[in-house]
């Protein structure tokens, strides 16, 4: 059965209409109870399947056009990564992925970012200590060949708390690490909480300006992001928890208008690598909000002069060279060897 939403009925699906449905807005339900479903389909998805039939909207509809978010051509983290609150702070995001995304210059500790190193970048955090994830992104501005923006993301770090807290000086620390040893030029950085504001001070005596910004607080951040991916000006790596996150968002009403939501559950498939499969991320949005807070501040304080041509089918031919993010991390979480 098809759950419904607020545009669209619950339904008794057919075999064949199965593989046009979201895999997670579908329920299997026994088959004596198919004359009832049939009869009185939200009453089922209600009662026997828990769900409140109708009551929000996925605002994403195609799992296609997520997809197209992805490219083998841009560097990501594919899952995860702890940054437990009784380690030292000093380097320890920076020493996790700076052979992942960083070249060494040959000048003391000196990187360069592996894509348009010189370009401005925009930070965004969403800050969370032990009950969510928190989530970094980075991105910067392209050009396509029509001469349009591209927000091209540089990187998502997603941070899972263990049985202890997220280290949130881990995050300060990292972001100094950006721009002292990683050469990035950080035009804007932001974060999405209050609670912040003694990082985002302290980030300003650095030289590194950081403002408090929500994407929660009204919904066109995530329906400007969501019209430029349905044009295709939005391109990253693949990591599999924006990408269920994207799959979970939901509108829904209230007396202001709509608000940009997530489905309702606890996490799952943690274990579980398989980008077709797995639903890694489903129940949140931590990591697109990060996301989406980057391109934003590309919006707001970017400049459109993009040194870097974004040429899809020159892109599409391109092979980055380097061991792929997916299996760095299975050797890592499973002490594989990957042979080929």
């Amino acid at each position: 059965m098809y759950r419904g939403s607020a545009s669209k009925e619950a339904k008794v699906l057919e075999d064949f209409e199965v593989e046009n449905y979201d895999i997670t807005e579908i329920y299997n339900v026994p088959i004596d109870i198919k004359q009832l479903a049939l009869e009185a389909p939200n009453k089922i998805i209600k009662d026997y399947c828990g769900y409140p039939s109708g009551s929000d909207a996925k605002l994403i509809s195609n799992p296609e056009t997520i997809e197209r978010l992805f490219t083998d051509n841009l560097k990501n983290l594919y899952t995860y990564i702890h940054a437990p609150a009784s380690q030292a702070p000093e380097g320890l995001l920076w020493n996790k992925i700076k052979n992942e995304f960083f070249v060494y210059t040959g000048k003391g500790n000196l990187y360069e970012f592996y894509r348009n190193p010189k370009a401005e970048r925009f930070l965004s955090v969403d800050l969370s200590v032990s009950k969510d994830m928190a989530s970094i992104s980075m991105c910067h501005l392209e050009t396509n060949k029509k001469g349009e923006k591209m927000y091209i993301g540089d990187f998502t770090i997603v941070i899972l708390p263990t049985k202890e807290e997220i280290n949130i000086d881990a995050i300060f620390y990292f972001i100094l690490d950006l721009k002292k040893y990683g050469t990035i030029n950080l035009k804007m950085t932001s974060f999405d909480q209050f609670q912040s504001s003694d990082i985002r001070q302290r980030l300003n005596r650095h030289g590194i300006e950081s403002i408090r910004y929500s994407v929660d607080i009204s919904p066109e951040p995530y329906l400007n992001f969501i019209s430029a991916m349905y044009q295709n000006r939005i391109k990253l790596g693949k990591n599999l928890i924006i990408k269920n996150n994207m799959k979970s968002l939901v509108t829904i009403k209230n007396g202001k208008g709509i608000k940009i939501e997530h489905e309702k559950g606890g996490w799952m498939d943690l274990d579980n690598l398989n980008w077709d499969t797995s639903k890694m991320g489903y129940y949140g949005k931590d990591a697109t909000d990060s996301l989406v807070a980057s391109c934003s501040l590309a919006d707001l304080y970017g400049t459109d002069n993009a040194d870097y041509i974004w040429d899809e089918e020159q892109e599409s031919k391109k092979k980055l060279n380097s061991v792929s993010f997916l299996e760095t991390e299975l050797k890592n979480k499973y002490n594989l060897i990957i042979k080929k």
